[in-house]
């Protein structure tokens, strides 16, 4: 397909034209299509420098029907579309539009050759149903795929990586022509430039000078330890000013916050690299023959105007923090001179050999900074642009917001500081959780904006149930607050100590004092030798409870928000034997016709 995105006319022995149109909420859906273009690029037709797929990167929110139809029915033409999944089951929103036009009942038929691949997560009740849907729908609408959906889940060793790396096999094995290789001696093109100031100024100039409304830089106005100092736990009660802001949210969503790297990673860094600390300012451009390769809007919100210095990227734009994937270890065999350093490269990046990566990198959870330093003697020789391939870009993380949208001068989320060991018995640390509590001073500026959260607050009066044991508190607190006069509240809360982490607790007691909430604790350190009590024990001592709101006419919504794991499943098993001692003969399909309708809501992490 031309730039003006006319179609081509292809055969199977020239070039075939490649859509992978993604819907995305923080990212990741883009971040996934753009390495299915990446891998797409690399195969050529035999004996030439040709490509043989001509990649192209689109948001669904970009695309429509008739699109489709105009310009990738033609019989070489793929699709390949990539949806996350949010809230309960649904649609991220850039993809909502394009979801509505192919339900429309005057739709036409799309017959276009395609792949669908989900992100999502098992521990939710309604896994990758958008993917589901689409998959579904297209098909109704005469669309060919000779593949079923491709379920990547988060819950996966790999993450989504598990799912779609043999998915990916698939697809190149059904579409990809026998006279297509991928070279392995070659070095995969770098998707990234980097100029100098002295550059032509059309190059420089011809980069685009995008905006990133939903972003906001605000400025941290509250960093407090809500646990005791003898407890492990550090949590954070951390504030942002909002004062003149355009940030909007609901009772119930996100806020998602750009965190820094370590200061002890970027003096790693810059030791591995110390070439690199001095460099003048240069431009970042995206490679002119890879159209789907661009540069993440919120980075210019982020880091300013281009150019950029290597101490703006290190600081800012680069993870260190990320575990490396498969690909990152290609790049490094393309530039290790030793042969025994190549070897083990070759071995991490065959199929066979994932047991072996998996082991030296996810189950030690080694940062990809780890693997340079680890591999120090072929690091050192990656070309700068290479790095971008190496290390990917910063990815903000999300936190429930705790505070509700009529406090209009600030924005609170509860911070729990991520910090554990693995079999390396290094310290590890969340990234964005421990810089915020460790290096975010009061008054710095941070990166931030609001996203749909799971939870959809009842529309009008209702019998509201909230289990959130720890800082799955904190969306309840929002909640609450923001509706101290409506709904019949009631609020499971579970934690370790009352007097080391009761999150809150001060406040729902005085709401339970004014008559506005129905209050649950459980404490299961606290139990002086009596089996331990969690939120769960406690649904199972309210079958009254249940019973009485079955006899109102209000409906009942049930919210459960903490870790994933076995404390969703277990709240479930819960509501199912109190549902049954209220007279349901069939809870798991009553289960089943809350969460449909949406009034049994879960939101784990």
């Amino acid at each position: 397909m031309d730039a003006a995105g006319s179609a081509s006319v292809t055969t199977e022995s020239s070039t075939a034209d490649l859509l992978i149109a993604f819907g995305t909420t923080t990212g990741t859906a883009r971040d996934v299509a753009h390495r299915i273009a990446r891998e797409a690029y690399s195969f050529t037709i035999e004996n030439s420098y040709t490509h043989y797929f001509r990649p192209r990167v689109l948001s669904m929110k970009e695309i429509s029907v008739n699109y489709l139809i105009s310009n990738w029915v033609d019989k070489n033409a793929k699709v390949i579309f990539v949806v996350s999944t949010t809230g309960q089951g649904e649609f991220p929103d850039d993809t909502k539009e394009l979801w509505r036009e192919l339900c429309g009942k005057s739709v036409p038929a799309v017959p276009i050759r395609f792949a669908a691949i989900g992100l999502g997560d098992s521990s939710y009740e309604m896994y990758n149903y958008p993917a589901k849907k689409l998959h579904n729908r297209l098909k109704q609408l005469s669309a060919i795929s000779p593949f079923e959906v491709c379920l990547c889940d988060d819950q996966h060793d790999c993450g989504y990586a598990g799912a779609l790396n043999p998915y990916l096999e698939r697809c190149w094995r059904a579409w990809v022509p026998e006279n297509c290789t991928t070279n392995p001696e070659s070095v995969p093109v770098a998707r990234y430039n980097l100029l100098s100031l002295t550059a032509s100024t059309d190059e420089c100039n011809n980069q685009p000078r995008p905006t990133c409304d939903k972003l906001e830089r605000r400025m941290m106005i509250r960093n407090e330890r809500v646990t005791n100092s003898e407890h492990f736990q550090d949590t954070r009660l951390i504030a942002f000013d909002t004062t003149n802001s355009n940030l909007i949210f609901q009772a119930g969503d996100v806020l998602q916050v750009f965190a820094e790297n370590f200061p002890d990673n970027i003096q790693n860094f810059f030791e591995l690299y110390p070439q690199l600390r001095d460099q003048p300012p240069f431009y970042l451009v995206s490679d002119p023959n890879m159209r789907w390769v661009s540069i993440p809007v919120e980075l210019y919100e982020l880091c300013g105007p281009q150019p950029w210095t290597w101490e703006t990227i290190v600081t800012k734009i680069l993870d260190f923090q990320s575990i490396p994937g498969v690909y990152a270890f290609q790049i490094l065999r393309n530039f290790a001179t030793d042969p025994l350093i190549k070897e083990k490269f070759d071995e991490y990046c065959r199929p066979e050999g994932l047991d072996d990566l998996y082991n030296y990198t996810n189950r030690p959870r080694r940062t990809i900074l780890e693997v340079l330093l680890d591999f120090r003697n072929t690091a050192v020789l990656v070309p700068p642009n290479y790095l971008f391939e190496l290390i990917p870009f910063m990815r903000p993380r999300a936190f429930s917001i705790a505070s509700p949208p009529c406090e209009t001068q600030h924005i609170e989320i509860l911070v729990a500081v991520v910090e554990y060991t693995t079999n390396l018995k290094t310290r590890r640390r969340g990234t964005c959780s421990h810089w915020l509590a460790e290096y975010c001073q009061i008054g710095q500026k941070v990166g931030v904006f609001c996203e749909k959260g799971s939870l959809r607050p009842p529309p009008n009066d209702a019998h509201v149930i909230m289990i959130g044991p720890g800082t799955g508190v904190a969306p309840f607190r929002s909640m609450i607050k923001q509706n101290l006069d409506k709904w019949d509240k009631h609020l499971f809360f579970g934690c370790r100590n009352k007097d080391m982490d009761f999150y809150f607790g001060h406040e729902f007691n005085e709401m339970v004092d004014k008559g506005q909430l129905s209050f649950y604790p459980a404490f299961s350190r606290d139990s002086a030798g009596r089996k331990l009590e969690y939120v769960q024990d406690l649904i199972v001592k309210e079958p009254n409870l249940f019973r009485n709101m079955m006899a109102s006419p209000l409906p009942i919504y049930i919210y459960v928000c903490g870790r994933a794991g076995e404390m969703p499943k277990d709240v479930r098993i819960a509501v199912k034997a109190v549902f049954e001692k209220a007279g349901i003969c069939d809870t798991e399909a009553f289960l089943k016709s809350m969460i449909q309708r949406g009034y049994y809501q879960t939101e784990t992490y």
